[in-house]
């Protein structure tokens, strides 16, 4: 991962724009020094449904941006069976996924997640390089998490839903009902304020857009109204990061996740 970060931005072994450094060794981002320093713990449910497919959920928005940061982590596995006696004793507000950092402090939204990882790995895919890039790739991160919740607990009440949830047709239709409602606007909205690239920061894979990144991609996947393709500027956006190596690392299970 961190090979591939120096290559797209053709510098030198051990160069750094924003402090942080990549090891030659192991290929992963070093945090700022001065920050915490040492390993991430990334922590969810062992949510593999009973025919061995993994859900989704937000999940895909962490281990995503876990990859796109080249963050050296490792994972710890929640009981799903245990969930209701282990929400309020393992997480922080019942509900997952969690990343710890090495101090031992603990973030569960996934908005709070993204900001923490582009600041623990600024010089990543994720990181902003000005304060106008942080302003808008946190409200794009807290946008996105609240698209997706608009989008996953209304028709089923969970959080955690596979494709395969929506082949029931009267949850389909609940859900694009509130897709109608709640989502679509915040699309249009979206899309204007993309630059014509697909770009709503100066990068265009800060810890913002890959996490607005992760909705779209279950927007698109449970079939919602004009998500497949999304409008021109929405779409490049979800073409960028889809070509990502770290993402495809994702979608192949090539991943400490």
């Amino acid at each position: 991962q961190g090979e591939g970060l120096r290559e797209r931005k053709g510098l030198p072994e051990h160069a750094s724009t924003m402090g942080a450094a990549c090891s030659a060794e192991t290929g992963v981002a070093k945090p700022l020094p001065e920050v915490i320093g040492g390993k991430i713990k990334a922590i969810y449910l062992d949510t593999k449904t009973p025919t061995g497919v993994q859900v989704m959920s937000r999940g895909l928005h962490t281990s995503a941006l876990l990859e796109c940061a080249g963050a050296d982590y490792e994972m710890g596995w929640l009981n799903f069976g245990d969930w209701e006696n282990l929400k309020w004793s393992a997480t922080v507000f019942g509900y997952g996924p969690m990343i710890e950092a090495p101090d031992g402090t603990k973030f569960c939204e996934i908005a709070a997640i993204a900001t923490f990882l582009g600041t623990y790995y600024p010089d990543s895919l994720i990181g902003v390089k000005t304060p106008v890039d942080f302003g808008v790739a946190s409200m794009l991160a807290v946008k996105g998490a609240e698209m997706y919740t608009f989008h996953n607990n209304p028709p089923h009440g969970c959080t955690i839903f596979t494709k395969d949830m929506f082949k029931d047709k009267a949850m389909l239709d609940a859900s694009k009902a509130n897709f109608e409602k709640e989502i679509a606007p915040a699309l249009v909205a979206l899309e204007k304020l993309l630059k014509p690239d697909g770009k709503a920061t100066s990068t265009g894979t800060s810890f913002g857009e890959v996490l607005m990144w992760g909705t779209l991609t279950q927007l698109r996947h449970s079939k919602m109204p004009n998500c497949d393709p999304f409008p021109p500027k929405t779409q490049k956006l979800v073409d960028r990061i889809d070509a990502l190596p770290e993402i495809k690392r994702v979608f192949e299970g090539k991943t400490t996740w």
